[in-house]
């Protein structure tokens, strides 16, 4: 599958969970590939990196990141940053409202088709 790590072990996962999987954001600076997994708490963790650009227009540097869903509350996640680097460069470019506001977009999007 495009845009996800090949070691994923799909079938560790629902059916629900492998279609938010699946519509998890690509591009628009989320230009690694997503690596999720099945925690024994039950909870899905998925990971990636945002490709940080500067004033300029130039790749800048990478700031890792991963979040966790709730199986029983998909719209309800925790978004984290690993690292100082990746911490500080989320602070400085205000990453954390952007990445929030786009992963509930797709994941809210997602859970309100289902609903209809």
């Amino acid at each position: 599958m495009f845009g996800y790590r090949s070691d994923i072990d799909w079938d560790a996962f629902s059916e629900r969970e492998k279609a938010v999987i699946a519509a998890l954001p690509h591009g628009s600076g989320i230009d690694g590939d997503w690596y999720c997994e099945k925690q024994q708490n039950g909870k899905v963790a998925c990971y990636n990196s945002y490709h940080v650009m500067d004033e300029n227009g130039f790749y800048r540097a990478w700031a890792d990141f991963s979040i966790r869903f709730r199986e029983d509350a998909w719209d309800d996640f925790r978004l984290m940053f690993h690292g100082r680097d990746s911490q500080y460069l989320a602070q400085h470019y205000q990453l954390r409202d952007y990445l929030e506001q786009t992963i509930y977009d797709v994941v809210g999007y997602d859970l309100e088709r289902e609903a209809v």
